[in-house]
């Protein structure tokens, strides 16, 4: 791929989403959303309910936040917290995580 700038980057897929615009109205009943209808969060982390974040608003973090080439680092920046939440969601109520086995071929044998 080649940008603007003809910088080239090696690309497995390229994925053009064009014209879209938010649609969060299902949140609003949540209260996850501002009297704008605005996602409430701090750089993608929504400061109404754990374990939600957003990718791809405008300006969530950057001025490239809603575009495909910005949204890599907020999604990038999202991850940690919402992966610690996840970890930490099963403890918090209560519950251990399931164990993993790793299987092998030869542990069926």
């Amino acid at each position: 791929m080649v940008w603007n700038r003809h910088e080239r980057e090696q690309a497995d897929a390229v994925i053009l989403a064009t014209g879209y615009r938010p649609s969060l109205g299902y949140l609003r009943d949540l209260g996850a959303l501002g009297p704008n209808g605005v996602p409430l969060h701090a750089g993608g982390i929504s400061t109404t309910h754990l374990g939600l974040v957003y990718l791809g608003l405008e300006y969530q973090r950057s001025f490239a936040s809603n575009t495909l080439r910005g949204v890599s680092a907020d999604a990038a920046a999202v991850t940690a917290p919402l992966a610690a939440w996840v970890r930490d969601a099963l403890r918090t109520i209560g519950l251990t995580a399931p164990r993993v086995y790793a299987w092998t071929s030869a542990s069926a044998a």
